[in-house]
């Protein structure tokens, strides 16, 4: 079986409860009244660090190999606090108590030993340390609201009522008469003095880090005089803009095998999670669901995205930094794209293509007409010019005709067939 003894010291202020653990073990076979005990372990805690003035109060408690309470027997706790004289607790019951108040400044060691009553012999012991100090410790603390989304427990929202308690570590209750002046500053911009009155409100106008201090001095009464206690806590805490006026843009009405990029703006502190998706579920329900965020460190994004079926889809987005979330969703129509009408548009490419050729030699041969006249040398004995200024002529108006007839065709959806005729004809 195992001994654990644990010992919690009682002080007037403190941060937190300090911890502080071991083990022993004891002789095997130990035997008299109470219980026969084969092994002992004493584990010590204390609440440290103490203020001085204040009491400390140790506490012990004895379990067995499996961390339940021993049965009653004849046990003797002996506290040693060293300069101190030790005190001896004779008891049948599984936990003893010592208590003791401190005057200066220091670390201490308490160790308590554990023996049987009646013949002295001996179960196991332990120490434990702890701090004595001058000034007061504690915290700040501050709540706003419903701030679950704070991914950081100093990060708050702007423009909302924030409020900063200051607290302060007196277990023992050594302050409750006391008279405590707490003098408040924040970021050199705001002071204010309050008596007695450990919390106040500020809201916070700039997304900006702030460093919050206050500064306490505590009237403590005595028989003939106050005893001063003081003591200085401060904290950095992250004030941002919640995520606002989330605006998607691009184009809503789209044809199936498309694809199209959307831009994203908002505004609020960064960065920004951006997450985004598209679904065929025209209602938008259940939009941000499988949904990985991106880390953003500007006001805008560009997304992208296919469509491969027609339909009413969902553009669901979701922006959100560490005070807040904005989700907006808008419907994208998909026009299904039939195959006659990928047939027309492959035509009307090829048709465009074969015009552009046909501007091009026409250009050309404007080129070589001017360019032979410039070489007549006399007007009246090129019997071909004729010729070749009607072959020319022709060869125009065929050209314009085929486009008339293209362009009709394509105006009617390639339902009319274009009447051929060569484009020069001899």
């Amino acid at each position: 079986m195992n001994i654990v003894i644990y010992c919690a010291v009682v002080f007037v202020s403190g941060l937190s409860l300090g911890l502080a653990l071991s083990t022993a073990e004891a002789k095997d076979n130990v035997e008299g009244p109470g219980p026969v005990i084969e092994r002992a372990t004493i584990i010590l805690t204390n609440n440290g660090p103490g203020l001085v003035g204040s009491t400390v109060t140790c506490f012990a408690r004895l379990v067995d190999d499996d961390g339940n309470d021993l049965g009653a027997g004849e046990y003797v706790y002996i506290w040693t606090d060293y300069d101190e004289h030790p005190s001896t607790d004779a008891s049948n019951a599984t936990t003893s108590n010592y208590t003791q108040s401190y005057l200066k400044a220091e670390k201490r060691t308490v160790e308590v030993s554990v023996t049987n009553k009646q013949n002295s012999l001996f179960y196991a012991t332990n120490k434990t340390f702890f701090n004595v100090t001058e000034h007061l410790t504690g915290s700040l603390e501050f709540s706003q609201g419903n701030n679950s989304t704070n991914l950081n427990k100093n990060i708050f929202e702007t423009n909302q009522s924030l409020e900063i308690v200051a607290n302060v570590y007196d277990p023992s209750g050594y302050l409750e008469n006391a008279d405590i002046v707490y003098e408040w500053n924040i970021a050199d911009v705001y002071q204010l003095t309050t008596f007695n009155q450990p919390d106040i409100v500020y809201n916070f106008t700039m997304p900006l880090q702030y460093d919050v201090g206050v500064n306490i001095t505590a009237f403590v009464p005595g028989l003939e005089f106050y005893s001063k206690k003081i003591g200085y806590f401060t904290s950095l805490i992250d004030l941002k803009d919640k995520i606002s006026n989330v605006l998607i843009s691009g184009s809503f009405k789209v044809s199936e095998g498309e694809t199209h990029n959307y831009t994203v703006t908002w505004e609020g502190s960064l960065p920004a999670y951006l997450c985004s998706r598209l679904h065929s579920n025209s209602t938008c329900e259940g939009a941000t669901d499988e949904c990985n965020p991106v880390m953003q460190y500007n006001h805008s994004a560009t997304i992208e995205f296919r469509f491969n079926d027609s339909g009413t889809h969902c553009l669901s987005v979701n922006v959100a930094n560490d005070v807040s979330n904005f989700n907006v969703a808008t419907n994208i129509k998909v026009k299904q794209v039939l195959p006659h009408q990928k047939a027309i548009a492959i035509t009307v490419g090829i048709v465009f293509g074969v015009f552009a050729c046909f501007i091009s030699i026409l250009l050309v041969a404007q080129q070589v007409k001017r360019s032979r006249r410039r070489h007549v040398e006399v007007a009246n004995f090129d019997f071909q010019e004729e010729n070749h200024n009607k072959t020319f002529k022709k060869f125009a108006k065929n050209v314009k005709n085929t486009y008339k007839l293209v362009s009709k065709k394509v105006a009617k959806d390639g339902k009319e067939k274009a009447e051929y005729k060569p484009l020069i004809s001899m």
